[in-house]
């Protein structure tokens, strides 16, 4: 019992985060670069194999009313609003899915689902990475490969398939970001 509670109590000196110097810091920050880019690619490679198996360039459901008639047309005619990129679609204001999409149109010039599609799995990977870069520094830097691991399977597993193939599903990424 005796060599246990020396061993516990030497191992809070090991761990005490004071203690830690310069030089290691800043290869846990080089590791944790690593583990994020890793699990981006990961993330991305999923994804962009369920667009590249499933995608289609077609626009899906609610797309076909919204976007060419109310954003792309008085876009491209000189007469788009402020105020129509605010207006509600059902029940919800989608602000940022319309600049989204808008802007990938302005860029690409012209109205391409497939390119949304992929578009938004950057999206997803990138607002899903920046909650764990969060979360990891509210945890004072602890633990980041088991946070890293879990949200590699919420988000690659395709759960939300539809999310992914379907260009217009854009504000659900904008909710987590």
């Amino acid at each position: 019992y005796i060599a246990v509670a020396l061993c516990i109590d030497k191992s809070s000196e090991i761990f005490n985060r004071q203690q830690v110097s310069d030089t290691h810091m800043r290869y846990e920050d080089g590791y944790a670069l690593f583990l994020f880019i890793g699990a981006s690619l990961i993330i991305l490679g999923a994804k962009l194999t369920l667009i590249n198996s499933y995608g289609s360039d077609l626009p899906f459901w609610d797309q076909w009313d919204v976007e060419p008639q109310l954003l792309y047309i008085p876009y491209d005619q000189g007469k788009l609003l402020w105020s129509t990129l605010f207006s509600p679609h059902n029940e919800h204001r989608i602000f940022f899915s319309r600049l989204w999409a808008l802007s990938l149109y302005a860029i690409n010039q012209q109205w391409d689902a497939y390119l949304q599609t992929i578009a938004n799995a950057f999206l997803h990977t990138f607002f899903g990475l920046w909650l764990v870069w969060i979360l990891w520094k509210l945890n004072d830097k602890r633990d980041l490969w088991i946070m890293l691991g879990v949200f590699v399977l919420i988000l690659a597993v395709p759960f939300s398939w539809e999310n992914t193939l379907f260009p217009f599903q854009s504000s659900f990424y904008f909710l987590v970001g």
